[in-house]
């Protein structure tokens, strides 16, 4: 924020203190509630562009989801490829692979996915794996009168960062064993 924007700012919110004490002023010489709580709405505003003046950075983290397909029912196993988009290579990228399996039973034992995320140039920029275990049991409520235990059609997810070198399209290859439908990829931009 420059300095014409910082004096206007602050003039703007001294008009609002202002507004708002003059507007409590009438509510309370009539004794009218309306007058009040518009008086609190007018004098709270600048609180509240501040807030989002701060935390303006936090609040536009770059984030998408998208899904790779699973094996077909005769597969054992699958590799799939999944293009990642890096617009701001100085950042941070983290992603999830969330699994969720075939069919209307929820997972009974662990699956194994492994990853390799790859530059636009084919470098190797992260690669890992792992056993991921039967997503926890959830409660949620049935009609609001009492809790049902829900397990859910998925396993816990992968976690995986890495750091871009260049924009573009980053290739994130996923090998997909069965009982696996399909994986959903959340890519998140992390600010520092």
């Amino acid at each position: 924020m420059d300095t014409e924007q910082t004096t206007g700012a602050i003039l703007l919110t001294l008009i609002c203190v202002v507004g708002a004490l003059g507007l409590w002023y009438c509510g309370v010489r009539w004794n009218k509630l309306g007058f009040k709580q518009v008086a609190v709405m007018v004098g709270i505003a600048p609180v509240i562009g501040l807030g989002l003046q701060l935390l303006g950075p936090y609040l536009t983290q770059v984030e998408y989801r998208v899904y790779a397909d699973g094996p077909t029912l005769r597969q054992s196993s699958t590799t799939t490829t999944v293009q990642l988009n890096v617009t701001n290579p100085e950042l941070h990228h983290r992603f999830d692979l969330v699994p969720r399996i075939r069919g209307e039973n929820p997972p009974q034992k662990p699956v194994h996915l492994k990853f390799t995320v790859r530059s636009p140039k084919g470098d190797i920029l992260a690669e890992s794996g792992g056993d991921l275990a039967p997503a926890n049991p959830e409660w949620k409520w049935l009609g609001h009168l009492w809790p049902v235990r829900w397990e859910p059609l998925r396993w816990q997810p992968l976690r995986g960062e890495f750091q871009p070198r260049e924009e573009g399209e980053h290739m994130l290859t996923i090998e997909i064993p069965q009982p696996v439908r399909s994986v959903d990829i959340f890519v998140r931009e992390l600010r520092k």
